[in-house]
This record gives C-alpha cells, structure tokens and sequence, in this order.
C-alpha cells in the first residue's frame, strides 16, 4: 500500500523467492521493499527489477551482469553496497567478481538505500496518481482472493459469450473493410 505497485507482481516475486528457500519474514519483506524502491527510482515496473533480484536469490549471490542490469536502469547497485559496507566501488566490484556478495548483503542494501523510495513517490504529482491507481486496482482484492474459485467459473462461463460476441461482429468489419475500400 502506498506505492504504484500491483500485490499480484508482489506475490509473484514472493514465490520466486520461496522457490529458493525463502520463506516470508524479515527477509522477504526487505527484499519486496527493495525491489520497490529500486523500482520507484528507476522508473521501471516492479516485474522487471523483480526479475534482477530473484535472479540473484536464486544464484545465493550477486554477480556482475546483476550489477551491469541495474546500471542499465540508472542504479549503481556497487557504490550502493559499497556505502553499505564501507567499501570502495572498485573492492565491491572486485567481491562481486569472487562471488563474495550474497543475496541477503545485496537486498539488504538495496532496501535501505531505496526502500523508502517507493512511497515518497508520493510527494509528486506522478507518482501520488500512480499510486491513487494502484489503489484503485486493489478494491476489491480481498473479495477476489476469497471469492475466487466463484469468479474463476464465472469468468470461463463468460469466456465463450465473448467469443460468440466477437463473431457476430464480423459482418461489422466486412461492411467496415468494403467502406474503407471504395474510392
């Protein structure tokens, strides 16, 4: 709550953490806010920095190309964690390449540096109406959650309407396409 960001990516990246061993905790609620707040200052969709930091869980540590994905976004994950860990840029980049930075030090810094990032967004104009979207998008989840094996049979029982829908139009973009045609 408070950010651009959809529970369902949140749950998504949860279960990508829990199938490397992850389970919920301190832990994972540090490595969801840190993927918030990079995703916040970078500008990009929670899904895609979802995918650098489940990369990393998954490989137990961070490697170069993480650091190279994240710059690519606008973030120096390196000078990041080397403030974290009162090293220089070069000693991290140099701990990277020996694999000696793990998923927790990575996320860790990465939560505190930007963590907070996600819901300053609301001190803008931009981000307090993504964020009022996002809110908008959430009404009703509770609902759904339980309700969703009902919904679920309701959707696939829609399904084939919209289809039969979508068939008796074509006589529609026959008429449109000989419109369109003439000269």
């Amino acid at each position: 709550d408070g950010t651009a960001y959809s529970l369902d990516a949140a749950a998504s990246a949860a279960a990508q953490f829990a199938a490397t061993g992850m389970y919920g905790g301190l832990e994972m609620q540090n490595a969801l806010r840190g993927i918030s707040g990079v995703a916040a200052m970078a500008g990009s969709s929670y899904e895609d920095v979802a995918n650098v930091f489940t990369k990393v869980a998954g490989q137990g540590r961070l490697m170069g190309d993480d650091l190279n994905r994240l710059a690519s976004r606008g973030i120096n994950a390196a000078a990041t964690l080397g403030k974290a860990m009162g090293k220089s840029e070069a000693e991290v980049r140099e701990m990277v390449s020996d694999g000696k930075i793990s998923f927790e030090q990575f996320a860790s810094a990465m939560n505190a540096a930007f963590g907070d990032q996600a819901t300053k967004a609301n001190d803008t104009y931009a981000g307090s109406l993504s964020n009022l979207k996002s809110a908008f998008a959430r009404i009703g989840a509770e609902y759904f959650i339980i309700e969703h094996e009902k919904m679920r049979r309701i959707f696939n029982a829609l399904r084939p309407a919209v289809n039969a829908f979508n068939k008796a139009l074509d006589p529609l973009w026959v008429m449109y396409k000989n419109i369109v045609a003439m000269p």
